[in-house]
């Protein structure tokens, strides 16, 4: 028998209501339903359906999601999600561990105060791996060379939106993808291999208040969402190419 779900299964089983179908379709991720068509879905809409939410889950926009679920390798995505999911999995047990010793001894705050707080504090995209990155940019930072590095890297990724047009935005991904390639190079070679990973940190130098002021020194406006955009273009089509 076909696998269809109308939209009381979608509601029962996959937690998703009219006005976030929707709103899905509005924003491209399902085509326009036809008059009098009934919001059916079969089995390849209930997965794509899966990716959204798995992706929504990560903070990506809509729009994001789009891209992603059209340009993208599956095997990307899918290796990308296992990882993310399976990161979180572990460090949620080991918190969920540790709360015990959070709640009832005060000395082991002096130890983990930082991790914790960051951990509950994510509520922004990939949350998990903004965790790992602040702890591991922490040690980075201790050592002079990679400082170095990445306070030149992050110069440079902001200075390629001076005097920044809309109508140059491929001319600005061109200078900005070397810049890109240095920084996923240098997190490849401390163990973050990933797509989101590289995403991850991005989204790090464009919300972090201090960074964000460091921008419109160069910029004079708020280039955030430019700046991610390309970045997802960006890996989006250097991950492909490892597939």
């Amino acid at each position: 028998m076909k696998l269809v779900w109308g939209i009381s299964l979608l509601k029962r089983k996959a937690f998703t209501t009219l006005p976030q179908i929707k709103s899905y379709i509005r924003s491209g991720l399902f085509e326009e339903k036809k008059k009098n068509e009934k919001y059916d879905f079969d089995l390849k809409k209930i997965k794509r359906l899966l990716y959204i939410k798995m992706l929504s889950e990560l903070k990506f926009r809509h729009e994001n999601i789009k891209l992603i679920l059209t340009d993208l390798c599956e095997k990307a995505i899918n290796d990308a999600l296992i990882y993310y999911f399976d990161i979180e999995k572990n460090d949620r047990l080991n918190f969920y561990k540790n709360i015990d010793l959070f709640l009832n001894n005060d000395e082991a705050l002096n130890i983990y105060n930082t991790t914790t707080f960051k951990f509950l504090s994510n509520s922004s995209f990939a949350p998990v791996l903004l965790t790992r990155l602040f702890i591991s940019k922490k040690n980075w930072y201790e050592d002079e060379k990679s400082k170095c590095f990445l306070k030149a890297n992050r110069k440079a990724i902001y200075s390629a939106f001076i005097n920044f047009n809309v109508t140059k935005i491929e001319c600005v991904l061109e200078l900005i993808k070397v810049h890109f390639i240095e920084l996923r190079n240098f997190l490849k070679e401390r163990g973050y291999v990933k797509w989101i990973d590289f995403l991850a940190f991005i989204y790090w130098l464009i919300t972090e208040p201090r960074y964000i002021k460091e921008m419109k020194r160069f910029t004079k406006i708020n280039v955030a969402k430019d700046i991610f955009d390309l970045a997802l273009s960006f890996i989006i089509e250097e991950t492909n190419k490892e597939y």
